[in-house]
């Protein structure tokens, strides 16, 4: 897979430059309350613009970490996302707004997560029993959903943030789409997931 626009390079160096800050990020499961407070993330196209509008809002230093952390969850996930697209095997969901779908992957919709391994499950699990884990420990609150999932996993924080790794990981995971892709039931519901691991 070809590297895909300079926009994208841009994405993934400031992400890269935001994780110097990560040190100071809480840990944790997602707050509803503190999501509420912090929904000014999805219009700051910089960190320096987030952190202006944090100091608007009169956000304390736990919040605008806080803020800071879902910033750089949003801008990765937007990053991975348009990396998937540039593939003719995936689609943009119709809605952009729909908290339970972001493309359409060979015609299969799926959620797209990009995340750490999580330090709280022992290492070497599997890709399906990682995707278990994913399910069932995930936030209760508004961001609780059962639906297919594309899960993007990595060891090491900065190897989400890595151009090159991403586009060798996404080119792998679309060459094997069919064995990738397997099944898990969750109350009642069949659902679709994949886990990519970069």
């Amino acid at each position: 897979m070809a590297t895909v626009p300079t926009l994208l390079d841009a994405r993934f160096s400031q992400m890269r430059e935001a994780c110097t800050a990560q040190a100071a990020w809480p840990t944790g499961k997602q707050r509803d309350a503190a999501d509420r407070s912090t929904n000014f993330v999805y219009s700051c196209e910089s960190l320096d613009e987030l952190r202006q509008q944090a100091q608007f809002e009169g956000c304390d230093a736990n919040l605008l970490a806080y803020a800071e952390k879902r910033w750089v969850n949003r801008v990765r996930h937007d990053a991975w996302l348009e990396l998937l697209l540039a593939s003719p095997d995936c689609a943009r969901w119709t809605n952009p707004r729909d908290p339970k779908c972001d493309l359409l992957a060979f015609g299969i919709p799926f959620d797209l997560k990009v995340t750490r391994y999580p330090k709280a499950c022992r290492s070497g699990l599997g890709k399906r029993e990682l995707a278990t884990w994913y399910y069932e420990n995930q936030s209760r609150g508004s961001r609780f959903y059962v639906n297919n999932r594309l899960f993007v996993c990595a060891k090491e924080e900065t190897h989400l943030y890595d151009i090159q790794r991403a586009e060798a990981s996404v080119a792998g995971f679309l060459a094997n789409f069919v064995a990738e892709v397997f099944s898990l039931s969750f109350n009642d519901e069949r659902i679709s997931c994949a886990v990519i691991t970069v």
